[in-house]
Formats: structure tokens, C-alpha cells, sequence
């Protein structure tokens, strides 16, 4: 296997000496091309890009000594650096590349071949190891594509499984900026997958006429709505691209174009071929570039990690800060990237609020995982256990919990729950005291549910209901149909049959209407005993971390503006935190920490509570502590998109950065 592929790149070599020939010959004829398509955008976050560089170093497959191995180090460029640094090595040795397109002689032809072929030799000598080991990544205001060099693949389904950010992930067909595009190309490319008649194919547009969002929890409608098609606007060599669509209606019989709203079509095999448009991201990353690419993939997977339904409104509520579960996902995949072969890793989140870490760590199978879940907060334990609780729900029980969030006197039930116990509200959440806290245990599962969209409502709409904008009933009817909403999406989801040859440790496979669907599988919470349940959450201060202990501490601190601490004491926890979180590293440990960056609503956020101030911190007081911060010399598509710290934003409300740092004791 290692002779041929230096066998295939000098090849490729000669033919790009030759021909200009070479990227086509290596990653597209020899390689593998594959395309992801993201949850969100780049006028959201930018952390998708890189933990999509997490998951390929960790689940890239290939074969050293005729034994496959998982997992490696690779350099990653985009298609324009590659061919920019590919042109100025092969430059350096004075050849015209792609000399036989051009005028020459016989005698100049003749005398190029011969020295093509002695380049081509050095080359492969000198630069096999380096070329054999670049993965080409193109991002997109919504998307990536990637190309593999030959002899390397991945693990596609456990990349989709694993993700925060990836919503569909398939082969990659056909990419092409809208005005270099050819109608014969993309045909040609489409009947290499379709060649075979056994398989059936359905070709589908991602247009705004047909799919409309009537499930934007499923569809996760901020990433998809950037990628649709006006089919009925755009052209391919001047012909409109609805008469391109419709003529390939007829051109294989195993291929038939679908529409999104042609409600008789229920679940099958076959294979859903797309076709999107996407831009790419302006200089500023946030904004959309001016060029536009068809994009035409081979569907393989969707993400239907449950825990994306909630996201960072899962039902046992608290603030409106609590940080979403893509981004903890994106957060821990990167971590894992950087872990090395550790088997055993030790987890920390010192702020677990309502158990998002904890339980979005839930899916990691491959690894032995210990996790310390801690929070001052004494309700935190009972949050993250009803979060889970959630999770563990079988479909007759979700079934049973929203006929109780259905049922008539619910509000006054509710209300007169609420009278045996002492509530605090402040603006951005609400605490219950000490005494009342086991009081409120004390009450049903589903009567907490109920509880939580109440005091949602109490803080939410104070003002509107203040103003008599809106009736308190009716918010609280419209939190119980948005819980209700998310929880007949997860039973659904539970209902659906396995492929049961095709799951995997910690994920059930399920076959969806253009693809398969990957979704946690129910495993991953059900070895958690009804005992343990309220205990995964340990109510400890963060100064009482132990000394070198954890391997990762990912965690989300207060930001500020919903805090009831007075700044001089948030500015004091500030200081302790940062101290606790480095002694409690291990030689190597990281930290990937969430942390304020800019509030659009005019709330107050103190500059300590900021990256700049919060880095500054933590350089210091890793000298303090005779430790020094790791910068990994990588090779990435573009360091502002790729590196941390990263950008998470919501624009009604805050503006997150997410700083990533790895220490090393001196």
C-alpha cells in the first residue's frame, strides 16, 4: 500500500507538470471528498470549523503495516494555499507547469518529459510524507468541504455522532463557484455515484419554495436557512438552473428528483443526493463573501443528538446565560483532539449549573471518562438530575409528562406549590432557599417540570405581564407547549427503529427520510442508578478543587449580569476560580472556558469577567504556579477561523469567547 500510493502521487505529479492536472488526480480520483454542513453559521460561531479539524484527527482511519490505525497528525490547508504552495515547489526547479498545453517544440516537449520525470522522482522522494499527510479543508458562511489524500478515510458516522455543530455529512459530488459552474460537469459527477441500478437515488433542491420550517428545532434553522436555492433566480451557462433540475428528472432511471413537500414519500433506503448554495465568509468571518458555490452531496447522516432538541433550554430551567449543548460539544471534542491515547481522562466542570457537560459527555464511549460535576449552587444537584431524569424518559413515560403539562388547573397547581415555598427572583434567575430546597424535592418530577416554565414566565415576562402586554397564563401556556414541542421531538426519536448492524458503542443508527440518523443512544443514561440520579452534581466551592487532578476542565462561570454576588465579590471569585483551575490541571491539562465578551442588551458586564482581562490572569498566574501555556505549531486553513479563542453569539443578547489553553508545568 505505501510503494502505490508513491507510485499514484508521482503520477499525479507528472500530470500536473504536464497537465495542471494534479488536485483532481490525488483527492478527487484517488482520494475521498466529503461534505459537512453546520447547525450554524459563521454569523454565530466560528468554533464549528475547529471542531471539525478535532474530529477528523481523531476518527481519520488509514493502514500502517497492513494494520488499521485510528487517529493522527495531519497539516491542513485549503485548496488555494495548497495549489499556491504546490506551484512554487515545483516551480523552484524551472519547469513550465502544464507545458504541454502549451506551444512547444518536439524537441522542448522531449526534453521536458525527460526532466519532468526526474522532478517527479525528487518529489516524491522529498515531499511524499508531507503531501501524503495535507488534508484540504474549505470552509464555507455554513459549511466545509474536506479531501482526503489517498489511503486515508474516516469514521463518518462516529464524526456526525460525536459533533456539536454537524448537521448532515455525506460524499461530496460536485462543488463549483455559481459562475465557473458547468451543466456536463455536474451531470458527469452525479453519474458516477448513480452508475449503479440497483440503488435508487432521490435529487433534491434546498430551495425556499419548497421546505419551510415548520419544525425549527429538527431543521436547525439557522445554518440551513443559509444554504437554500432560489431555483427559479439561478443559472448554470446561462440556462436557468430549474430546467437543469428538471431535465435530470429523465436521465437515470434509478434517479428521480423529490420534492421536500410531497407528503406520500414516508421513510426509505434510498439515497438523497442535494443540491445547496453556499457563500463564503467575508474577511470579517462574520459576514457573507461574494462568491457563491453550488454544492451537490451525497447525504450519509444527519445529527440527531438529542440533547440539540433543548440545546440550552432544556426543562429544568435556571438562566437565561446556561450555555447551549453544541457548543459544549464542540468544546469537548476539541479537548479530546488534544489529549493524546490517554484511555482514562478526568473530566471537571466547577460551575455544572444544570448538567450540561455532564450529560453531553454522556456520549463519549471510546474513552474511560470520570467526571467531577461541581457548583456552590445547592439546586444544581436537583437540576441536572431532572435534566437527566428527562433523558432516561421512556416513550410511555414522555407520553405521561406531557399530559401533565396538558392537563386543565395546571397554573393554579402550580401557583399553589409555589406558596410552600420561598423563592427569590431577580432579573436574569431565580434561587430557592436552603430550608425549601429538600421541600421542593419533595414534589413529582413532572410537577418541577411545570415549576421550572413557571418561573421561566416569572422572569421572562415580568415586564410584559407588569405592562399587561401579556396575561400570565397565556406565557405560561406558551413555556408548557415549547417544553411539550421538544418533548414529543424526543420521543419520536425514541420510537424510531434501530439499524442494528450499523450502531455503534454509545449511538443507535436509524433510517430518516433522505438519510440515516444518528441519535445518543438511550445506554449512555440508563446506567445512571435512580440513587445516583440527584448526585452527579457535587455542591462544592471551586477553591476546593484538588491539586492536580483533571486532565480537562471545560466550564461556563458566572458572567455578572446574572449574578446576585456583589462585584467586588464576583471580582474575588474571579481571582480564586482561575487560581483553583490551574493548580487542579495535570501536567498537560487544558482549559476551555465560556466567558462574556459583549452583552446587546445594555446589561453591565465587568471587564475582569472579559477574555483580555481573564487571559491576562491566567498568564500570571500560571507563572505563579511554575507553569507555562502550550502552543501547538499547527498547519490550519485560516488561524482566525480555526484558532481559539472563538466567538459564540446570540444577537438579542451576548456575545460568548471561548478561550482553549494547555499547560505544562515547568
Amino acid at each position: 500500500m505505501f510503494d502505490l500510493r508513491k507510485n499514484v502521487l508521482f503520477q499525479c505529479l507528472l500530470e500536473y507538470i504536464r497537465y495542471e492536472k494534479f488536485f483532481k488526480k490525488w483527492f478527487k480520483d484517488n482520494g475521498k471528498g466529503y461534505y459537512f454542513l453546520f447547525k450554524r453559521g459563521v454569523n454565530v460561531t466560528n468554533i464549528q470549523y475547529a471542531e471539525l479539524i478535532s474530529l477528523i484527527r481523531q476518527y481519520s482511519i488509514r493502514y500502517e503495516n497492513n494494520v488499521l490505525v485510528q487517529g493522527g497528525e495531519y497539516q491542513f490547508l485549503s485548496v488555494e494555499d495548497f495549489n499556491y504552495s504546490l506551484s512554487n515547489i515545483v516551480s523552484s526547479f524551472k519547469l513550465p507547469i502544464g507545458y504541454k498545453k502549451k506551444s512547444l517544440s518536439d524537441e522542448e516537449i522531449s526534453w521536458f518529459d525527460q526532466i519532468s520525470n526526474e522532478v517527479c522522482g525528487r518529489l516524491v522522494n522529498d515531499y511524499y510524507d508531507i503531501l501524503s499527510s495535507i488534508i484540504i479543508v474549505d470552509s464555507y458562511y455554513s459549511s466545509a468541504s474536506v479531501f482526503l489524500p489517498p489511503g486515508i478515510d474516516v469514521k463518518l458516522d462516529s464524526i456526525c455522532a460525536m459533533s456539536g455543530y454537524i448537521h448532515h455529512c455525506g460524499d461530496l459530488i460536485y462543488i463549483r463557484n455559481v459562475d465557473k459552474a458547468k451543466k456536463n460537469e455536474m451531470y458527469q459527477e452525479i453519474e458516477k455515484v448513480v452508475s449503479c441500478p440497483d440503488e435508487l437515488y432521490k435529487f433534491t433542491v434546498y430551495d425556499y419554495d419548497g421546505f419551510s420550517f415548520n419544525n425549527k428545532i429538527e431543521i436547525g434553522r439557522s445554518g440551513m436557512e443559509n444554504v437554500k436555492v432560489h431555483l427559479d433566480k439561478f443559472y448554470i451557462e446561462e440556462e436557468p438552473l430549474a430546467n437543469i433540475v428538471y431535465e435530470l428528472s429523465g436521465k437515470w432511471t434509478n434517479l428521480e428528483v423529490y420534492s421536500h413537500n410531497d407528503s406520500n414519500k414516508n421513510d426509505s433506503n434510498g439515497h438523497t443526493i442535494w443540491l445547496l448554495i453556499d457563500s463564503d465568509a467575508d474577511s470579517d468571518h462574520k459576514s457573507r463573501g461574494d462568491n457563491k458555490y453550488y454544492i451537490c452531496y451525497l447525504q450519509r447522516y444527519r445529527n440527531a443528538n438529542q440533547h440539540h432538541y433543548f440545546n440550552e433550554s432544556k426543562p429544568a430551567w435556571k438562566s437565561n446565560t446556561t450555555i447551549p449543548h453544541t457548543l459544549v460539544g464542540a468544546m469537548l471534542n476539541i479537548a479530546l483532539s488534544y489529549s493524546g491515547n490517554k484511555e482514562v481522562l478526568h473530566l471537571c466542570d466547577p460551575f455544572a449549573g444544570t448538567g450540561t457537560v455532564f450529560i453531553e459527555a454522556q456520549k463519549i464511549k471510546d474513552r474511560d471518562i470520570i467526571i467531577t460535576n461541581a457548583d456552590l449552587d445547592l439546586l444544581s444537584p436537583l437540576l441536572a438530575g431532572d435534566n437527566l431524569k428527562v433523558f432516561q424518559l421512556n416513550p410511555q413515560a414522555i407520553e405521561k409528562l406531557i399530559g401533565e403539562l396538558k392537563c386543565e388547573g395546571l397554573l393554579e397547581k402550580v401557583r399553589d406549590s409555589l406558596e410552600k415555598l420561598y423563592f427569590i427572583d431577580s432579573h436574569e434567575e431565580f434561587i430557592i432557599s436552603e430550608k425549601d430546597i429538600a421541600r421542593f424535592k419533595e414534589f413529582t418530577f413532572e410537577t418541577r417540570i411545570a415549576i421550572y416554565a413557571y418561573l421561566k414566565v416569572r422572569i421572562n415576562y415580568a415586564q410584559k405581564i407588569r405592562r399587561g402586554n401579556v396575561i400570565a397564563s397565556k406565557a405560561f401556556e406558551y413555556e408548557c407547549k415549547d417544553i411539550i414541542n421538544q418533548l414529543e421531538l424526543l420521543k419520536n426519536l425514541k420510537q424510531k427503529k434501530c439499524c442494528c448492524d450499523e450502531s455503534f458503542d454509545g449511538f443507535d443508527v436509524k433510517q430518516g427520510k433522505h438519510s440515516k440518523f444518528i441519535t445518543t443512544s438511550d445506554q449512555c443514561y440508563n446506567n445512571i442508578a435512580d440513587d445516583d440520579l440527584y448526585k452527579v452534581v457535587e455542591v462544592k466551592d471551586v477553591k476546593d478543587l484538588e491539586s492536580e487532578v483533571y486532565d480537562i476542565i471545560i466550564t461556563d462561570p458566572p458572567y455578572g449580569f446574572n449574578s446576585t454576588k456583589k462585584l467586588v465579590e464576583l471580582s474575588e471569585l474571579y481571582h480564586e476560580m482561575l487560581a483553583a483551575i490551574i493548580g487542579a490541571l495535570k501536567n498537560d491539562g487544558q482549559l476551555l472556558m465560556a466567558l462574556p465578551d459583549r452583552s446587546y442588551t445594555g446589561k453591565y458586564s465587568p471587564y475582569f469577567t472579559h477574555k483580555e482581562q481573564v487571559v491576562s490572569h491566567i498568564i500570571s498566574e500560571a507563572n505563579k504556579q511554575n507553569k507555562e501555556i502550550i502552543n501547538t505549531a499547527e498547519m490550519l486553513p485560516n488561524r482566525a477561523l480555526y484558532s481559539a479563542p472563538f466567538y459564540w453569539e446570540s444577537e438579542r443578547a451576548l456575545r460568548r469567547s471561548i478561550i482553549h489553553m494547555r499547560f505544562r508545568n515547568k
